[in-house]
């Protein structure tokens, strides 16, 4: 790779007062210093305190900012419902770009960055100047950017963690230095850790990027059904009539003296912890097994229903009765069979393998999606026994960064809901 030394500039980050003046060459070129460096559409400073990037992103958002003035009108024009889409898909992306890295400025600096979202608020909201802006942010309902930026930032320091062979891994991993009043992203991250009181996320295992379904093991995917015919979407069609239909097609599809039918459920307290699965298996010689599990101190929804059909999927595996037989794995977790179809997620792989291993000993795998909480008789036991497992004896364990990243989300959220009107 030959380097261009016109094209070529070099910046000094430091917090001295004394910067020496390097002479760096290139091909016999002199290299000219650049002070502010723009990198990826982030503008740089020597020490660091982002007042260059914080004086353009203002400027970006309040002229995007004129088209909700466009839109908006005191008669006539489009509702808030349309100007938020587009505020939040126009206005709102410029403002927080890069926000997780130059996050650490100074508060009088990020006030600068504030006003842009409130003067959004009074366009949306039709609200003055006097109005409180925590009234607007509620009746508007969008969360303070002091809040996003929390999330952005605890994270990006997650992904650092879980990502072993990145330069910022073993950066963060160090003491963070502090000098006077200023920060740094490590310690703003294990700040704001600290403040929203969230479980230890250091990983047990670094981050995976690929699926253990390789190509060549396509012919024992089982079948996935994310749909039933006659159900277009759960809430156009009443409780009686989902079950009839849901019945009708276990009736015909699955019928309970050919085919093991194994019912799901999985759940977790506030969605974010204590969580439990339930599994409620109908054996074709009209016998049954029910099975309880606990999935976590700090677990979300969708970690115990994916946990729930794991341990259907070892339990029928390592069960003779299952051996050359048809089963049927319900669930109401259509998000989980989506990521099962599209094989790009892998914190589902020891799910992956559990169902690899029972289809290579039954004659055929289904996963099918049903409607819950329609009263159907397996689903509701199954419900039952995950309530059950969430009041075991839970074992704490480590977050993978998809559960991490849920588990932030549910705390800032819970954070602003509890402090707005």
């Amino acid at each position: 790779m030959s380097v261009n030394a016109a094209k070529t500039t070099y910046s000094i980050f430091s917090l001295s007062t004394k910067i020496p003046n390097l002479r760096i060459k290139i091909n016999n070129t002199l290299l000219e210093r650049e002070n502010h460096p723009k990198y990826l559409g982030v503008t740089f400073d020597p020490r660091l305190t982002w007042c260059k990037q914080i004086e353009n992103v203002p400027k970006n958002g309040i002229r995007r900012t004129s088209l909700l003035k466009k839109l908006a009108g005191t008669s006539w024009g489009a509702d808030m419902k349309v100007l938020k889409k587009t505020y939040v898909g126009y206005v709102r992306p410029v403002i927080e770009y890069g926000m997780a890295s130059w996050g650490t400025a100074a508060k009088t600096n990020f006030q600068k960055i504030e006003r842009v979202q409130n003067q959004s608020l009074r366009i949306l909201t039709g609200g003055m100047k006097s109005t409180p802006i925590n009234y607007m942010e509620a009746v508007a309902g969008l969360e303070p950017l002091e809040d996003r930026k929390m999330r952005k930032t605890l994270t990006q320091y997650i992904k650092f963690q879980h990502l072993t062979s990145h330069p910022m891994h073993k950066l963060i991993a160090s003491k963070p230095k502090k000098r006077l009043k200023r920060t740094n992203f490590t310690a703003s991250a294990l700040q704001i850790h600290k403040r929203l009181d969230l479980p230890d996320f250091k990983p047990d295992a670094p981050l995976q990027t690929s699926i253990d379904w390789p190509p060549w093991s396509q012919q024992s995917h089982p079948e996935i059904a994310k749909d039933i015919n006659g159900i277009s979407t759960k809430r156009s069609m009443s409780k009686s009539l989902l079950r009839c239909v849901t019945q009708d097609m276990l009736k015909e599809k699955y019928p309970s003296d050919h085919w093991i039918r194994a019912f799901t459920d999985g759940s977790a307290s506030e969605a974010i912890r204590d969580g439990g699965g339930g599994i409620y298996i109908e054996w074709p010689d009209k016998t049954s097994s029910s099975i309880s599990i606990p999935t976590g101190k700090h677990s979300t929804n969708y970690k115990a229903e994916a946990e729930a059909l794991q341990e259907a999927a070892r339990v029928l595996a390592n069960s003779e009765a299952t051996y050359n037989t048809k089963v049927v794995l319900l669930t109401d977790a259509r998000s989980v069979l989506e990521s099962l179809e599209s094989t790009k997620c892998p914190e589902l792989n020891t799910l992956t393998r559990a169902i690899m291993a029972l289809s290579s000993t039954a004659s055929k795998v289904v996963l099918q999606w049903i409607p819950g909480h329609i009263d159907i008789f397996g689903n509701d036991i199954a419900d039952e026994l995950a309530k059950e497992g969430g009041l075991m004896e839970q074992i704490q364990y480590s977050p993978s960064y998809k559960e991490a990243k849920t588990l932030i989300n549910s705390a800032i959220n819970y954070r602003w809901n509890e402090g707005y009107p």
